[in-house]
């Protein structure tokens, strides 16, 4: 996973709940900056039932013209039905909050059989995302909750529909007196943009623990791993009774940095990359934005990698490259906030195509003079080093900025790149990192694997004292 994980756990409710709508306000607003639109799939059953009552009733105007909710999973019962999720987000969120009828897409239970339900309900979500055959969804939000038994949606540890890969939804069958279901499948739920689990009460502490800590394949929940998208865990004291940091866990990620001023040596550290990690950044540089030129984007537009990667490009001219690289693998574009380009037109245009925004911020920089532009990118890639070459020297003074722009915006994906090794690691971490990318510390000198598993190790460490 590229994006953030992070668990928080609440003892006030009422500040769970605050939390809980300033994200949701941030997530559907970037969205719709974005695209004009903001989509959001949505869970039944107790949990969240406080939530939405308190959405519904926010004194600031909320866009629900704007805001398009599906629904992560449904029992087969009549939409009039006790145990319909259908009803009971209707009824404390929806009708209160006068979300158009045209905005809400529920599953279809009045069909024959939820077989039929799924498919109809798969092919409602394929028209509106306007999919191609074998493509997925990218949900801006998708809320989840975890049974006791680590269920989460509709995808219990006994069902087939666990493991279903090409299906956007299916139908699950459990056998007695349990009402059949429909429900989300997992591809789907992965590829949202953002996932937020809500768990409260203490007959969730186990099964949370062994989610967020423990991470067993076992439990359908633990098997959330969005591949580029944000994961949250938030817990009441309660339900974060037995995780070992009350206040949250993070995970930064270590993702390699492919630098490369021919074919031959770009090809190599990619396939090298591919052996140990399932996500790399791509350095493109024109030689004029910074004084060496890196291998020819058509290049990167024609690689064929099992690798999903982001391309930060350090050129003069990024808004060409956007449209020049094309590559189904590429998930994230970050481009330079002192290029010689419209900003916002720029973020927005690598919205249309699908992607996520990033832009990156040379030392010299002040967030003062960058901040107008960074409130609207996704990700804020800070550089430790001038750009351009392997191996150049690390900038302490811009771990300052790193931590003033966690604390400014502690929404985004916050990056460092340049000169990170396994001795600044701490203090990067400290800042609020999410990730940090790591080029020449990874494939020059020695194996390429061993390097990037110290990296990860040493990340664990910090995880587990800080």
């Amino acid at each position: 996973m590229n994006g953030s994980r992070l668990t928080l756990v609440f003892d006030d409710p009422e500040k769970l709940n605050d939390f809980l709508i300033a994200k949701w306000k941030s997530i559907s607003s970037e969205a719709i900056r974005l695209r004009g639109f903001f989509t959001v799939a949505l869970s039944g059953g107790q949990t969240p039932a406080e939530f939405y009552r308190r959405l519904a009733g926010e004194p600031e105007a909320i866009p629900w013209r704007k805001t398009h909710v599906f629904f992560v999973d449904e029992r087969f019962v009549a939409d009039t039905d006790e145990d319909s999720n259908y009803r009971m987000i209707r009824e404390t969120l929806l009708d209160i909050a006068g979300v158009p009828l045209g905005n809400i897409h529920s599953i279809p239970t009045d069909l024959p059989d939820p077989i039929k339900a799924a498919e109809r309900y798969e092919s409602d979500i394929a028209l509106f995302f306007k999919l191609s055959n074998g493509g997925m969804p990218e949900f801006d939000l998708i809320m989840l909750g975890i049974g006791n038994d680590g269920h989460t949606a509709s995808l219990f540890p006994v069902s087939p529909a666990v493991n279903e890969r090409r299906r956007l939804s299916c139908a699950v069958t459990l056998g007695g007196e349990i009402h059949d279901r429909i429900t989300l499948t997992l591809p789907v739920i992965n590829n949202a943009g953002h996932i937020i689990f809500l768990v409260t009460g203490k007959e969730k502490a186990r099964v949370l623990r062994d989610v967020v800590q423990a991470n067993s394949p076992a439990l359908p929940a633990s098997l959330v791993a969005p591949a580029r998208g944000s994961l949250l865990y938030l817990a009441d004291s309660e339900a974060g009774a037995l995780l070992r940091e009350k206040k949250g866990e993070r995970k930064v990620k270590v993702v390699p940095s492919v630098l490369a001023e021919d074919f031959d040596d770009f090809i190599l550290k990619v396939r090298q990359a591919e052996s140990f990690t399932d996500y790399v950044q791509i350095d493109v540089m024109d030689g004029v934005f910074v004084d060496t030129k890196s291998v020819a984007p058509e290049k990167i537009s024609s690689l064929n990698t099992s690798l999903h990667f982001e391309v930060h490009l350090m050129t003069q001219d990024p808004a060409s490259l956007v449209r020049e690289i094309q590559n189904p693998s590429l998930k994230k574009v970050i481009f330079h906030y002192e290029a010689d380009v419209d900003h916002l037109a720029l973020l927005r245009e690598i919205g249309e195509k699908r992607l996520e925004a990033g832009l990156a911020i040379r030392p010299g920089t002040t967030l003062e003079e960058c901040g107008r532009i960074a409130e609207h990118a996704g990700t804020l890639l800070f550089l430790t080093v001038e750009p351009g070459k392997y191996g150049s020297p690390f900038i302490p003074d811009v771990v300052r900025k790193v931590a003033e722009a966690r604390r400014i915006f502690p929404d985004k994906t916050i990056v460092v790149d340049g000169g990170v090794s396994l001795e600044n690691l701490e203090i990067l971490y400290k800042a609020g990192v999410d990730y940090v990318c790591v080029g020449s510390r990874i494939f020059m000198g020695g194996s390429p694997e061993d390097n990037y598993r110290r990296f990860v190790k040493r990340l664990d460490e910090l995880s587990r004292a800080l």
